[in-house]
């Protein structure tokens, strides 16, 4: 019997410091941001139990599907499927923000996620005592600052050793220095994202409340020494640093500390509904001026194909928009004449997950037929040979011999994919942007 719900309800767990939330997913309904659902909230220090969980989602899932809840309610993940019982499914992600110590202050974050809260509950219990746990199990750290947590070293061991996570995605802002986690980014058993969001120290100092750009720099260096692919460095536009020299200085010191080999993630303030066209300018500058220097890996998050999903049509048209900087006229050009070979070849999209869906579903060039996808591929042999959208999911090998534009259909291993399709021999000329549907 078919019902409401979505992948986050289903099979994931995201621990904030006072309360236990069915996603971290946000989204606007008539103008009012929602999102952050709480399943359980925390007055007071207690454990949590893996049954009590489950009877929240059970509620939660009960309210949705009578038209009862106000929550979820307008969400896009939200799709009425033959969803199996909550209490049944394998745990396939957990999110960890059980505290909100931080070392910075950002001007786009949250109080929650720096207010100085510890955790209201013994996390090592409750995942002790899990039931169930998917062999594609996935990992994210956040906060406040994992890294400054005191429990990190010995409860990221006891996790890799115990839980043997698929990925394990650290998000930190580096400016603590962690020997255990370059030991695990040696040795491939973790990834990690860092916000910059600037390029100078003034704005660095002004967005994210602290100084010391130079020592983050520093750190990401040291982290990406050996494996560059597994460091993904983020530049979340606001008011504060869209200008034409403050994305030039950014892009100096990723050259200057040898970090262009890492993955690129180009986002926005998500308390902002609206993109202004100075933003938007702001993002396709950063755009262009990394992939002039050959950088691949360079991709848009949620939050900016949720606000400007017409993102490819603005960059076909944004030439004049650039008079004042002769070098982007330039690199406008040249990248309008990249984005027609795509559009003028076969696609085959890499990536089955939800942000593959997201973007087909609501491609406007794909419902005008102005695009026409031919095929599927996906590393996950699991997948290989199912259905997805109507077609049978090959495996990527099957790129090598064909001449097909891939257009990358991830948000959190867009870098990782770049960098396998390239070791299989792939010319990267065949790599399409995904904002070109």
């Amino acid at each position: 019997m078919k019902s409401k719900s979505c992948i986050y309800l289903q099979q994931a767990i995201y621990l904030a410091p006072n309360e236990i939330r069915a996603c971290c997913q946000r989204f606007f309904v008539n103008g009012k941001i929602k999102g952050d659902v709480p399943l359980i909230k925390l007055t007071n220090k207690r454990n949590v139990s893996f049954e009590e969980l489950i009877n929240a989602k059970k509620n939660l899932l009960e309210s949705i599907n009578n038209g009862t809840d106000v929550l979820c309610s307008g969400c896009p993940h939200l799709s009425l499927e033959d969803w199996g019982l909550v209490e049944n499914e394998a745990i396939n992600v957990i999110s960890i923000e059980d505290h909100s110590l931080c070392n910075m202050k950002c001007t786009y974050c949250s109080e929650i996620y720096y207010g100085g809260v510890s955790p209201q509950y013994d996390l090592k219990i409750l995942l002790e005592n899990l039931p169930k746990i998917d062999t594609n199990l996935h990992i994210a750290w956040g906060g406040g600052e994992p890294t400054i947590r005191k429990d990190f070293e010995d409860l990221f061991t006891y996790l890799t050793k115990n839980f043997k996570p698929r990925t394990q995605r650290i998000f930190t802002n580096a400016l603590k220095y962690s020997k255990s986690l370059q030991e695990a980014l040696d040795n491939k058993l973790a990834t990690i994202t860092t916000s910059i969001d600037a390029g100078t120290e003034n704005t660095f100092k002004k967005i994210r409340g602290s100084s010391r750009l130079d020592i983050v720099l520093n750190n990401l260096h040291n982290y990406s020494r050996n494996n560059s692919e597994l460091i993904t460095i983020k530049y979340i536009f606001t008011e504060d640093n869209y200008d034409y020299n403050e994305i030039q200085a950014f892009v100096n010191n990723l050259i200057n500390y040898d970090l262009l080999n890492c993955n690129f993630l180009i986002s926005t303030d998500f308390k902002s509904q609206v993109l202004s066209n100075n933003k938007v300018l702001g993002i396709i500058i950063l755009y262009y001026l990394l992939t002039d220097k050959g950088v691949l890996a360079v991709n848009f998050d949620d939050h900016i194909y949720s606000r400007l999903r017409s993102i490819g049509s603005f960059i076909y048209n944004i030439d004049f928009n650039f008079k004042q900087h002769e070098d982007i006229n330039y690199l406008v050009y040249k990248f309008s004449h990249l984005l027609n070979y795509h559009l003028n070849k076969n696609i085959v999209i890499w990536g089955t997950g939800e942000f593959a869906k997201y973007l087909i579903t609501t491609s406007i060039k794909i419902k005008q037929k102005e695009i026409i996808i031919h095929g599927f591929v996906d590393t996950n042999l699991q997948k290989i040979g199912t259905l997805f959208m109507g077609m049978t999911i090959q495996s990527p090998d099957t790129l090598i011999e064909s001449d097909s534009s891939i257009l990358i259909a991830s948000s959190n291993y867009y870098g990782e994919i770049v960098k396998k399709a390239l070791h299989m021999g792939i010319s990267p000329k065949r790599i399409a942007p995904n904002f070109i549907i």
